[in-house]
């Protein structure tokens, strides 16, 4: 999904060398950090075992097989990454890591939430991994971690590397790699040589998805079209960002933010390889096909939105510091506890208690719960009877792991009760929405506007 991380906390060193890129734009050369195993400790890993043999228990999907298919899709992207040499046009994989662009961790947690969310849909074409051949299954979630991976990537470079102009000039090249497996390279005339290397190991990396989904163009006549359209529709939502990014100046509203500002993550493009190799491994969609495909991508959308509100909840005083629009701190503005000039002034720990207290982080968590209600409840129009069944169930467990993904980090900052209460809170749709107030409840309009 392409809001697994946040997107802002790169983390990086800045030396004092400056070099002047595109449009007068300053980007200073980060230095050399140690981030290779960042986020990969051995109580990460314990938990990542337990949370595979819930999902086991929850769902068809086998744990060995689940394991052995993250293993071995983290290892095969890891192969290609390292085909990427320092030249004069990629930056490698080992300078990569050693600026902090890549992590180790990135991959691995990638390969994890791919394999949790594709197994669910093509389990029953993943026998053939069983023979070492490379099943569709495997096929959906390489193309899955080179996108996740290579979207973060160049997230990083555009949130702390580049102006707005240079982003922009970025996003246009990347329907070259995400449909047609194309790398358009920055030929670095005018850009720090370090930065227009880094952007183009970023394009390359997405190119690796593209190549994969345009093989089997011909055989997904209603699925690849849809993908196509939704690389469109990110590039429109990145766009959108980059313009809304200091949510002071614009007044930008709550319904402005969720309706556009959201559609940044693209949840139904993260699913969309596996309808893509659905449809390819089974002849064609009937119109059972085509209705359960849409029940899919509609789910992943709002599943990733969900996902974006549980993030700006917990990054909320990072994108305070880069003016950067957030959920949290417009519900707070437009409901009067905080003003948009001050808030920047305010200190951190008053500023999260202040939200506590007054209810921005609840209410903001509820309305995530919102968007995910209603992303498991898009999953009903799924026929759970006949041969060629979806695993239904596994693709709602699999919603709330990637709630309590994306709220780990709220519980290792506030380590409160209130915070674990309201971050590892699991529950089925229906309680979801018995459970929340009528004024979020009012949102759900928004909520089901169509993309």
């Amino acid at each position: 999904m392409l809001v697994l991380w946040n997107c802002s906390a790169v983390g990086l060193d800045i030396d004092s060398e400056v070099v002047s890129g595109r449009n007068g734009f300053l980007g200073a050369k980060p230095k050399k950090v140690s981030s290779r195993n960042e986020g990969l400790n051995q109580g990460y890993q314990l938990l990542g075992h337990l949370v595979l043999q819930l999902f086991s228990r929850r769902s068809r999907v086998g744990y060995r097989d689940a394991i052995g298919l993250i293993r071995m899709e983290a290892e095969a992207f890891d192969d290609n990454l390292s085909s990427l040499k320092d030249s004069t046009i990629f930056a490698g994989k080992d300078l990569l890591f050693d600026l902090g662009l890549l992590k180790r961790k990135h991959i691995i947690y990638a390969s994890y939430l791919a394999a949790l969310s594709t197994l669910p849909v093509l389990s029953l074409q993943h026998e053939e991994f069983r023979d070492g051949s490379r099943a569709p299954a495997s096929k959906a979630v390489f193309s899955k971690v080179a996108m996740a991976v290579g979207t973060k990537f160049m997230d990083n470079i555009n949130d702390d590397w580049q102006s707005k102009e240079d982003a922009f000039e970025t996003l246009g090249r990347l329907p070259g790699a995400l449909i047609s497996g194309f790398c358009e390279t920055n030929n670095h005339v005018t850009t720090p040589s370090w930065l227009a290397k880094a952007e183009n190991s970023a394009i390359e990396i997405m190119s690796w998805s593209g190549r994969l989904l345009s093989s089997i163009e011909c055989q997904a006549p209603f699925s690849y079209p849809l993908y196509k359209s939704d690389v469109e529709r990110l590039i429109k939502g990145q766009k959108s960002s980059l313009i809304g990014k200091d949510w002071r100046k614009r007044e930008l509203t709550l319904r402005e933010y969720i309706v556009k500002v959201a559609e940044k993550s693209t949840g139904s493009l993260w699913v969309d390889p596996d309808i893509c190799f659905l449809e390819a491994s089974i002849g064609g969609f009937d119109n059972r096909g085509r209705r359960e495909a849409l029940a899919i991508r509609n789910s992943g959308d709002l599943l990733t939105k969900a996902c974006l509100l549980y993030d700006d909840v917990v990054d909320v005083l990072l994108d305070l510091k880069n003016n950067s629009a957030n959920a949290a701190l417009i519900y707070a503005a437009e409901n009067g506890i905080i003003e948009r000039g001050k808030a920047v002034s305010m200190n951190e720990n008053e500023l999260i208690r202040l939200f506590y207290q007054s209810g921005v982080i609840k209410d903001t968590l509820d309305i995530g719960d919102l968007f995910l209600a209603k992303a498991m409840q898009s999953l009903d129009l799924i026929d759970t009877e006949g041969e060629r069944t979806i695993d239904v169930k596994g693709l709602k467990y699999q919603c709330n792991l990637l709630r309590a993904f994306n709220m780990r980090k709220l519980v290792l900052r506030d380590k409160s009760v209130e915070s674990l209460k309201l971050g590892l809170n699991m529950r089925e749709a229906g309680e979801i929405i018995k459970g929340l107030p009528e004024k979020v409840l009012a949102l759900e309009k928004y909520v089901l506007l169509p993309a």
